[in-house]
């Protein structure tokens, strides 16, 4: 008998924070892409990955990685891939205060996204390992 399986969706370019950029001059926004089911309504809340694209900080393209997060969205979570200052474009710690305002934002919309706000992991390319999210 074949299982059935929960359709998932993708809601691209989400908004999440307005940094400043161009030493200082102008703002842009940073992004993650979600991997939510389908139907949020009286979904309950899953438990949910930050995903923290690797490249030693210094480039970020939080889309490739999405095909491999689809395994841990169909397993049950929530998959957020975050974008972040790279370290040409801000001093450590503007990448952690980055993560830490996406756990926010994640938070704070949880009801729309199936978030479970208390079990929201941080998880990146140079080790595929669940951390708990003790940013906030």
């Amino acid at each position: 008998m074949e299982r059935k399986r929960e359709i998932l969706s993708l809601i691209p370019n989400v908004s999440f924070s307005n940094v400043p950029c161009w030493y200082g001059a102008s703002r842009r926004d940073l992004k993650m892409d979600l991997i939510v089911p389908k139907n949020r309504t009286a979904h309950p809340a899953c438990p949910t990955i930050a995903w923290i694209c690797g490249g030693a900080y210094r480039v970020v393209n939080r889309a490739v990685w999405l095909p491999e997060m689809m395994r841990f969205a169909r397993a049950g979570y929530v998959v957020a891939s975050i974008e972040y200052r790279t370290s040409n474009e801000a001093n450590f710690p503007a990448q952690l205060i980055d993560v830490k305002s996406a756990v926010r934002f994640l938070r704070a919309h949880a009801k729309e996204f199936c978030v479970d706000p208390d079990r929201i992991y941080a998880m990146g390319a140079r080790r595929a390992v669940l951390w708990p999210v003790c940013l906030a």
